[in-house]
């Protein structure tokens, strides 16, 4: 397993220079089978589509500004994953890339797991500080002030305390911390606020917790914490040797490449955001996820609006729109301390109950 996010999503380069290999497996977070969080494969994609733009001289300062994206099967987490590059667009603005993931299956054969439209923009160079609204930056913004995370618990003293007020065993709070969302706590550091409904029901761990938010639409419910990366990066480590690294799958496999920061970031941002939407809908109804027998990603439209620096604390809020047909849609959006909007993500998402209770 990956000693932190870096090498998580760190890639190996091949003869081919629009073909990566993983140089980790991807791990799963929020299942227990052998399939990968899908935030895994959409920060590889992400860093993929980076190492084409910064091999190109002339694109090397672009910003990435959105990843539309389908997952089209599960990728497994005991296994390396190819992700291919198509250039579909490259002026002097912008710059358009096609990435597949990929996976060699049990039987030799190579499934696609995960495609995505990659999109980056050359900096603005326009002053537009005295044109007047629209034109000057603006976005939404939380919906309420929350405490810094500094002065807010994380999950674990969440549930440690449910613990001691015995309204959760000690057996399921381990499991809970360390195999379902173990990889989060690897990744990164989170500080929950009060207000969001996480921070009663523990994620679903106590799906039966009270909460006002329950009188409320479920829509109008929602969930919101405070997270940055566990490690540095805007540093990211040098990349190790291959002679250190485990044995690939792929005989093309070659070195390991370097990370820039600006990837290494919106990296972090595409695997934070995707955790919890698909199962949002469940922990907002007195639920966990054992109450649905497939809680998953269908689509992904991942929006930057500008460079993120995860190296310090930035608010996520979530909410779930809409459902039905065995389907929802559900988002998420993430703000720096000062309240500007950096990103937010949507998703359609399959939601299907057991069949005993059809």
């Amino acid at each position: 397993m990956a000693a932190n996010f870096v090498e998580l999503v760190r890639l190996l380069a091949t003869s081919d220079p629009n073909v990566y290999i993983s140089c980790s497996y991807p791990e799963k977070m929020g299942n227990t089978a052998a399939i990968a969080y899908g935030g895994c494969v959409q920060a590889l994609t992400v860093q993929a589509a980076f190492k084409s733009i910064e091999s190109r001289k002339e694109q090397r300062n672009f910003e990435i500004y959105s990843l539309l994206g389908n997952f089209l099967g599960p990728t497994l987490s005991d296994r390396n994953v190819k992700l291919v590059v198509t250039h579909v667009r490259d002026t002097r603005s912008f710059a358009t890339r096609f990435v597949v993931a990929s996976q060699v299956q049990n039987d030799g054969s190579e499934r696609s797991t995960f495609s995505a439209l990659v999109d980056f923009v050359a900096p603005n160079k326009i002053d537009t500080s005295h044109a007047g609204a629209p034109f000057v930056a603006y976005s939404k913004k939380p919906r309420m002030q929350y405490s810094p995370p500094e002065q807010l618990p994380t999950m674990r003293d969440i549930v440690l305390r449910k613990v001691q007020e015995r309204k959760v065993n000690q057996k399921a709070a381990d499991h809970f911390q360390n195999v379902v969302f173990g990889l989060n706590t690897k990744v990164v550091v989170s500080a929950i606020p009060p207000q969001g409904l996480h921070a009663h029901n523990a994620i679903g761990l106590d799906p039966l917790a009270e909460s006002e938010q329950h009188a409320l639409p479920l829509t109008d419910r929602f969930a919101v914490d405070w997270s940055k990366s566990k490690h540095e990066l805007a540093s990211p480590p040098a990349a190790p040797s291959r002679a250190s690294l485990p044995a690939c799958s792929y005989a093309e496999a070659g070195e390991a490449m370097s990370m820039s920061p600006a990837s290494a970031n919106a990296s972090l941002v595409a695997f934070l955001m995707d955790a919890a939407l698909s199962f949002i809908p469940l922990t907002f109804s007195k639920k966990s996820l054992a109450d649905a027998a497939v809680a998953s990603s269908l689509d992904t439209a991942l929006r930057f609006f500008k460079p993120a620096d995860m190296d310090d604390f930035h608010l996520r809020e979530m909410q779930t729109h809409a459902g039905g047909d065995c389907r929802t849609y559900s988002e998420a959006c993430l703000w720096d301390r000062s309240h500007n909007l950096v990103a937010c993500m949507t998703q359609v998402c399959v939601l299907r109950p057991h069949a005993q209770k059809l």
